[in-house]
């Protein structure tokens, strides 16, 4: 997938951003889409037009998501220090989430990809492409081509997506959690660097 992805219209935006606080205060599966229409201040048959099903919500979510993040690793490619870059960008990202109150929301989110399996598609993509973000950045740090990577640490980069998701979820998110936080997935690109050349050592020819 490129890393231009088609956002949603603006006016689109700003009804996802209306609506999650019905989800945090009722649930994803308790809150109705005539709940929804109301906190966008719409009629039901008119925000209808917009999204036609909580899937399709949850995907123009993802999209938006995915967009955003496209543009933070663009910021990762081109900085100087691309391992200084992530750890700065992943700390900043835990902050924007929790201003916009957006981990409960995702919480939901994860549960229902539990129970149905259209969400569980839906939310699939956004780590697919998390982790081949996160992997390119293995890359870079390490001097790398991507596959190569996806070979040897895919499993480093899942677990990467798990910390920043259990951190963004957290109703009473500190300082300290975020630094620990940081300091983790810190000492994991230490051990992709490690292991990196330990990998890289045993494809050289005899």
């Amino acid at each position: 997938m490129p890393d231009t992805l088609n956002l949603p219209d603006q006016r689109s935006r700003e009804i996802l951003s209306k609506i999650k606080t019905v989800f945090n205060q009722k649930g994803f599966d308790g809150a109705s889409m005539q709940d929804l229409a109301r906190a966008a201040g719409m009629s039901a048959g008119n925000f209808y037009r917009y999204f036609d099903s909580k899937n399709a919500i949850v995907a123009a979510m993802v999209q938006h998501d995915l967009a955003e993040v496209a543009g933070v690793f663009r910021q990762i490619r081109s900085a100087p220090d691309p391992r200084a870059a992530f750890l700065a960008a992943f700390r900043r990202e835990i902050g924007e989430h929790r201003e916009a109150c957006d981990g409960p929301l995702w919480a939901e989110i994860e549960a229902a990809a539990n129970r149905r399996g259209e969400i569980a598609g839906i939310t699939a993509q956004m780590e697919h492409e998390l982790l081949r973000y996160l992997l390119e950045t293995f890359g870079l740090i390490v001097g790398r081509p991507a596959d190569e990577m996806a070979e040897d640490f895919t499993e480093h980069a899942r677990l990467i997506i798990v910390i920043f998701k259990g951190i963004a979820m957290q109703p009473d998110l500190t300082p300290g959690l975020v630094d620990l936080a940081v300091s983790t997935v810190d000492l994991l690109l230490d051990r992709v660097v490690a292991l990196s050349g330990a990998a890289a050592g045993r494809r050289i020819p005899a």
